[in-house]
């Protein structure tokens, strides 16, 4: 009787770390918009209007747009360096000096991105403005073009932000483009988190348990 009870114990534990843990990712999967482009056809070039991200919710909506070209951002699978995968959104070759401007149905409180620029000595930057302030990344030497990964995080949501390398900047392109939807910086006091941890604590045990009984068969064969 008590074996029973402990293998129903077991299972009970394992269902709820499974449950736990898919629950944890349904949360972050609801709080982040992300634009890995693979929704476009190749060589489709801005505007591009009211687009759903490749994931996350669908309710949230982007609108892509360029000057002072209107059609200098084409998608295509570009992968400039090793952040890069599929497709990706760049400035068409001999086409510089335009800004990106992305306009969201919803506002968010961070954006994340990997990019590019058409240098190979790390010698440029890319530049993010908005509502609620700006930021910077310096192109480093990558396995590739240069490029790197800006992060811009801000107290105020804003729903607009714009994209350049200066006015006599090369050729740039963009890949993973995260969004944080605003009043979920951490959901429900970091609920995500700990949801996760608990779950994987649970599967760790289950998996020791699991190879306890085996090595325990093993020797009372």
């Amino acid at each position: 009787m008590l074996i029973i009870k402990l293998k129903r114990a077991r299972r009970v534990l394992l269902l709820s770390a499974v449950t736990m843990f898919f629950g944890a990712l349904r949360l972050a999967y609801a709080n982040t918009a992300t634009y890995t482009f693979e929704q476009f056809s190749d060589g489709q070039s801005t505007p591009f209007s009211n687009v759903s991200p490749d994931h996350g919710p669908a309710s949230f909506k982007a609108t892509f747009t360029s000057s002072p070209h209107s059609q200098a951002f084409t998608v295509g699978n570009f992968e400039a360096n090793q952040l890069f995968s599929g497709n990706s959104l760049f400035e068409a070759a001999g086409v510089t000096g335009n800004t990106l401007t992305v306009t969201l149905s919803t506002a968010v409180d961070e954006v994340r991105l990997d990019f590019a620029t058409n240098s190979f000595d790390g010698s440029n930057l890319l530049y993010l403005f908005s509502p609620s302030g700006n930021t910077s990344a310096r192109s480093t030497m990558q396995d590739g073009f240069d490029g790197g990964v800006l992060t811009f995080t801000a107290a105020t949501p804003f729903s607009t932000f714009s994209l350049n390398d200066g006015p006599n900047g090369p050729e740039f392109a963009i890949d993973n483009l995260s969004l944080r939807i605003a009043g979920h910086s951490v959901p429900d006091g970091g609920a995500t988190l700990t949801l996760l941890s608990i779950a994987t604590a649970a599967l760790a045990a289950y998996g020791r348990s699991s190879r306890l009984r085996l090595r325990n068969c093993g020797s009372a064969r």
